[in-house]
């Protein structure tokens, strides 16, 4: 499979890619050291990456920021860190991309602990990953409805699913076609005292 992983220089995605490097043909996004650039805050660069890169099989972000910080202090700036980067980053990334993804290829996007258990410093967080959450749940739903009205009976369901992960361990199930939506989430643990993450 042709794989793109969005944020390989970073904990996570250097561990997807160590994982399905030795399996697939992975193609390797993001700001920096990378064999396409990419900034996921920034449509007309993702549109620009998937046009670089051809058709694909699966792509997976490992890559996305937002702010920690107290209530009492933090803005709406810094809460539109998240939103337009983790957020609207993914969902960008599957929107521009939905179109050059081959028959039988899926996303995988990034959430984190924090939609289920909140901590101190972290509701920007906990709200940018639940809408991630959301998004996955609801974007298939979607997919199948416009299917239903316009295609005909005798065709197979769309197999263009999004789905997270939530054991990386699942990752070896990259190798099998993704034609159900597979609720499997990415849980990446916060570090306190690190208030804009990247995992870039």
């Amino acid at each position: 499979m042709k794989i793109i992983v969005v944020g390989t220089t970073g904990t996570l995605g250097k561990a997807i890619v160590a994982e399905l490097g030795s399996r697939h043909e992975i193609v390797r996004a993001g700001r920096e050291g990378a064999d396409v650039k990419v900034d996921i805050t920034n449509l007309d660069s993702l549109k620009a990456m998937y046009a670089q890169v051809g058709t694909i099989d699966a792509v997976i972000c490992a890559a996305g920021n937002v702010h920690f910080g107290a209530l009492t202090d933090i803005t709406p700036e810094q809460y539109a860190i998240g939103l337009n980067d983790k957020l609207m980053g993914q969902v960008n990334l599957v929107l521009a991309g939905q179109h050059v993804i081959n028959d039988g290829g899926s996303f995988t996007l990034i959430s984190g602990v924090l939609s289920d258990d909140p901590i101190r410093w972290g509701s920007s967080a906990s709200m940018v990953n639940a809408a991630i959450d959301a998004f996955v749940h609801a974007a298939p739903l979607n997919s199948l409805a416009e299917y239903a009205s316009t295609a005909s009976a005798r065709r197979s369901l769309p197999s263009r699913w999004i789905n997270t992960a939530r054991s990386f361990a699942a990752s070896s199930q990259w190798q099998l076609p993704m034609r159900r939506l597979h609720l499997r989430r990415v849980r990446k643990a916060h570090k306190p005292g690190k208030h804009t993450p990247s995992y870039n």
